[in-house]
């Protein structure tokens, strides 16, 4: 279940070239009243927490169990490189992260 989330994830993300980072785009937060945002910030959070989750646990497992479910170094790495490059909105004037953007 977890691979399959971490997977989901890793899917859902898309790389914008101009701002050097991953987002996610049409998403309605945990709030549920602002429908179909992009970058929301616990969203955001969460994806990235569910993949590293995923990436330490791989870790902790037998490669024939990742073998079964198909989990490539690649993969791994790739949702490293999305964790390490999420884009998470920040507003510099007031000093904190905002709900979306």
């Amino acid at each position: 279940v977890l691979c399959g989330i971490a997977r989901f994830w890793a899917d859902r993300v898309h790389y914008s070239k101009s701002k050097n980072k991953y987002m996610i785009h049409g998403v309605t937060g945990p709030n549920e009243y602002e429908n179909n945002v992009n970058n929301n910030w616990y969203t955001n959070t969460m994806a990235t927490w569910c993949l590293e989750y995923f990436i330490e646990t791989s870790k902790k497992v037998s490669k024939n169990k990742l073998d079964e479910h198909n989990v490539s170094s690649s993969e791994l790495d790739h949702m490293q490189e999305i964790v390490d490059n999420m884009y998470f909105p920040y507003d510099k004037e007031r000093n904190i992260f905002v709900q979306h953007d």
